[in-house]
């Protein structure tokens, strides 16, 4: 039973790495993937000194530098930080807009995360955070990081100075089960987060009405944080069934309840993204609609005018594949189109 008992909370704290921030891929994932470096180097790094300066008991900056000439780094140091600072700079917009409301709610709202000094800053100054949140809990400032029972004990003294709000006042997400289970240790009331929608929304409509999931966007699903679409696989000319979302005038969208067609993948462009065109089967002839072949027993043809990126979290499930001939056709009349 929820220590509340009805009454509301005074304040909720959100995690930033997996909550509020939301890349897709950490930093170490993405240089990998950029410049061929060997992950074990930065395992090395990441789960050694690091964690001193999470607590400010190092300097990023005196303990990194070695590493970067292992990791093949050319620029330098401070380089090197704003292109690892800048490759997270990825907000969820759909959180921002829970935390303003919150706020309009004359809710205290904080951020409490695990974070070396410098980047601490950058999520401060550069992302807007000291503007967004009544406070900003940095590990490094603090001393202490989660789930350590002093880092909860020293952000809740503050909050409890600001708001006047007890442990059993307070909401708590994060992405991390071990940070969870600290902060129900100090009495707060602490919550999983791995979906907007089925692990943000529901907690707060408890409280305050305005938080119920018909008015957030129903059908716009959380297919990014959808855990076995992280894991597919995407080729050139695959066909799949895709969430493409309610458009607007002459957009193509989904024609289902979950506004679902079958769109081609025309290029590959990441781990995570791809362009793509919406697939049609209506008899009407354009230099726009360019065949690609049968599907479901019907001759299908690709709507090129519509290409866009998509991210491959929106994908449903994989219908088949076109024949290379029809890729070519179709990527010749795209650049035809341009």
């Amino acid at each position: 039973m929820s220590n509340f008992k009805y009454k509301k909370p005074k304040c909720v704290i959100f995690d930033a790495d997996g909550v509020v921030i939301n890349t897709g891929e950490q930093m170490s994932s993405k240089y990998v993937r950029k410049f061929g470096v060997d992950m074990k180097l930065f395992d090395e790094f990441f789960s050694g000194v690091f964690s001193d300066c999470l607590t400010g008991k190092a300097d990023l900056k005196a303990e990194i530098m070695p590493y970067l000439k292992k990791w093949s780094w050319n620029g330098s140091l401070d380089e090197f930080l704003a292109w690892w600072f800048d490759s997270e700079n990825c907000v969820d917009n759909r959180v921002i807009k829970v935390i303003k409301e919150l706020k309009r709610n004359n809710i205290h709202v904080y951020l409490a995360t695990n974070q070396e000094k410098y980047r601490g800053e950058y999520l401060k100054a550069e992302m807007g955070f000291n503007d967004l949140f009544d406070g900003v809990f940095i590990s490094a400032d603090i001393g202490y990081k989660k789930p350590e029972k002093e880092f909860f004990n020293k952000i809740m003294a503050t909050i409890k100075q600001d708001s006047g709000a007890k442990p059993e006042d307070i909401l708590f997400f994060d992405d991390s089960k071990s940070y969870i289970e600290g902060a129900k240790e100090v009495g707060i009331e602490a919550y999983i987060y791995d979906n907007f929608y089925q692990d943000l929304l529901p907690v707060l409509a408890k409280y305050w009405y305005n938080f119920k999931l018909e008015d957030w966007g129903k059908q716009n699903k959380d297919i990014a944080l959808s855990k076995r679409n992280k894991e597919l696989y995407i080729q050139d000319g695959d066909v799949w069934w895709c969430r493409l979302g309610q458009n607007i005038g002459f957009e193509q969208d989904g024609k289902s309840k979950d506004y679902s067609r079958p769109v081609v993948v025309i290029k590959r462009l990441s781990n995570y993204t791809f362009l793509a065109t919406p697939l049609t089967t209506a008899s009407h002839e354009h230099s726009f609609r360019i065949d690609v072949g049968d599907f479901g027993g019907k001759r299908s043809k690709a709507i090129i005018s519509q290409i866009r990126v998509i991210d491959k979290m929106r994908l449903e499930n994989r219908i088949g594949r076109i024949n290379k001939i029809y890729l070519e056709g179709i990527r010749k009349s795209i650049k035809g189109m341009l």
